[in-house]
């Protein structure tokens, strides 16, 4: 059945796939641009959701890096709109990010865009499981970048600032309500664990998923699920960082579901058929391990047709 429902799949995508990949960017660009207002909306233009439509639909048409200069763009925007300290704190820290992503890799904007969508969701530890089973570890830059980026807004957005002295003039109090931004962002134990953490199952991911053992992809599923429940624990109990027992175990399930659906679309193999080949030439023999692709099964009427 499941074969049977992933074949189907495979078929509908393959008659409209440049439809379907259109669909898929600009969902993407749309949710990206919904979060964004919804968790800052400082803009009053931005409120209206044809202007977002229209950005997305833009955005559907362009590379997924220009999606992110998009979403930069309403960010900045909505930054303009919160306070002048936030647009140069959080508008310095999007210009530092922005130029080591597109320096070190402008190939990982998926990763950019989706983590902090899963962020947002909490369920971040899909984004790495996902990458580690399908790309290199390359794409932590790119969910490094999304992750400092949702981490470094929350702490100018969530920064209370109390002026120290009304006698300050006003580029003074400027610069002390960047410095609150600042050390509040740098100060936040949560991004650095955060990093750590989703760096760590990407790269435990790739490495176990690259060996020749069986069932490579569910274990290196599973060890990306652990490390990332032992940092977490970790961060509880030694640096006091909280953490939310049910977003922990929806995290998890989203995890393994997104690992699994992934392992069942590129690399569903048939263990129990496994056989043991031997080939040779003037010069070598060749011993081979040969796993079969696991096949929906015909039926007798598909058999004798």
């Amino acid at each position: 059945m499941v074969q049977e429902i992933r074949e189907m799949i495979r078929t509908v995508y393959g008659k409209y796939d440049v439809w379907l990949r259109a669909l898929g960017k600009f969902s993407l660009a749309f949710g990206s641009l919904l979060v964004i207002r919804n968790f800052m909306g400082y803009l009053p233009l931005l409120d209206n959701i044809l202007i977002l439509l229209i950005l997305a639909l833009v955005a559907s048409f362009l590379p997924l890096n220009g999606m992110v200069l998009i979403c930069f763009v309403v960010i900045l925007g909505e930054l303009y709109g919160l306070s002048l300290p936030s647009l140069a704190v959080g508008g310095g820290l999007l210009l530092l990010v922005a130029l080591l992503y597109f320096g070190l890799a402008p190939q990982g904007a998926l990763a950019f865009l989706l983590t902090p969508l899963a962020l947002v969701l909490h369920v971040p530890l899909a984004v790495p499981v996902a990458f580690g089973l399908l790309e290199t570890p390359l794409s932590a830059i790119g969910i490094a970048a999304g992750t400092v980026s949702y981490y470094g807004l929350k702490s100018v957005i969530g920064t209370e600032f109390v002026l120290s002295d009304p006698s300050l003039s006003m580029q003074e109090a400027f610069i002390e309500e960047m410095q609150a931004m600042l050390s509040n962002f740098l100060g936040n134990g949560e991004m650095i664990l955060t990093l750590i953490a989703l760096t760590a199952v990407l790269i435990a991911a790739f490495a176990v998923r690259s060996t020749e053992m069986r069932y490579a992809w569910q274990v290196a599923i599973g060890t990306g699920i652990f490390i990332y429940l032992v940092l977490e624990i970790f961060g509880v109990f030694t640096l006091d960082i909280p953490v939310s027992i049910p977003d922990l175990v929806i995290g998890v399930i989203a995890a393994a579901l997104v690992g699994s659906v992934l392992q069942l679309f590129f690399f569903d193999l048939d263990y129990r058929s496994t056989e043991k080949l031997r080939f040779e030439d003037d010069e070598y023999y060749y011993y081979v391990t040969a796993v079969p692709k696991r096949k929906q099964e015909r039926s007798v009427d598909e058999w004798t047709q």
